[in-house]
């Protein structure tokens, strides 16, 4: 399938699910809107030799409230964190989102977001490649633990922690982290197919999750309504199996490119291999698959 028709298909996502496509089970877990830099600092304490955090209402990421995490490196140090002892199940959510404005990424190599319950710490980390507002999605079953046991229950305490890259100073600002089970799931294979499904629902203002072939084996798919895969080509057995008991579920499935045979035949699919000429149409009738 050529990319360029991927808006096209994104586009009647909503209908084919049959239902609105959104978020649920959402959580809160900071909108960092203290009211005063005490209150702030109350919450969200910093490591040996960092700075504390502090409230502002504008500066270079526009006219609006925001915690700000000043960052100084030096040679001495090789990362600075802040923990917030902030209590939340997050148990029933699938998704971590953080909506960041970064000041200058020159500085910072990757941000590691931790989580922590009473058997350890659990974390994943993003590089940080861009100035600007950013939203940062994290997949829970992408995290690493660090510790006998983590549980996502009973978290704790939760570690913003930017490392460094080259020493100098910038700052993060914050204004909401939050967990939610999103509607529509890309299964990442290629990310170079997975980068465009990512950028066409973001312009449409479509809620996604962004998960691995991995964590679709080890975790299934069943907080989702609909998957997508922009091209997987190395799906393992048991992935085939938890897809196939997703659809057999009722989940709609977006494919690209390949599909192995298996799934090919419970959706009711023929595959017939590479057709070279264009396609001017297609039309979907009612399905006869048995699921």
């Amino acid at each position: 399938m050529c990319i360029k028709r991927y808006v096209r298909l994104i586009s009647i996502l909503a209908i084919w699910a049959g239902t609105a496509l959104g978020v649920s089970g959402q959580v809160v877990i900071d909108d960092f809107t203290y009211p005063t830099d005490s209150a702030a600092q109350a919450v969200w304490r910093p490591s040996a030799g960092g700075s504390e955090v502090v409230m502002s209402s504008s500066g270079a990421w526009g006219e609006e409230r925001v915690l700000l995490l000043p960052i100084s490196y030096t040679a001495e140090v090789d990362r600075r964190y802040w923990d917030g002892e902030i209590a939340r199940d997050l148990s029933d959510q699938t998704m971590i989102t953080f909506e960041v404005y970064v000041d200058d990424p020159g500085p910072i190599a990757y941000f590691t977001l931790y989580f922590h319950s009473p058997g350890g710490w659990t974390g994943k980390s993003i590089g940080v490649q861009r100035a600007g507002w950013q939203r940062w999605s994290f997949s829970k079953g992408d995290f690493i633990n660090e510790g006998a046991f983590f549980d996502w229950a009973v978290v704790d305490r939760i570690r913003l922690s930017p490392w460094k890259a080259a020493e100098g100073e910038c700052f993060l600002a914050l204004r909401e982290l939050s967990a939610y089970s999103p509607d529509i799931a890309i299964v990442a294979g290629d990310l170079n197919y997975a980068g465009v499904i990512e950028k066409t629902l973001s312009e449409w203002w479509l809620p996604y999750g962004y998960i691995t072939d991995a964590s679709v084996a080890s975790a299934g798919l069943s907080a989702a309504q609909v998957a997508i895969f922009p091209y997987n080509p190395t799906m393992s057995e048991t992935e085939i199996e938890k897809i196939e008991q997703f659809a057999r579920a009722g989940g709609k499935i977006l494919a690209f490119y390949a599909l192995p045979g298996r799934l090919a035949d419970i959706l009711g699919l023929r595959m017939t291999g590479y057709l070279p000429q264009e396609l001017s149409l297609i039309h979907i009738s009612e399905p006869t698959r048995p699921y």
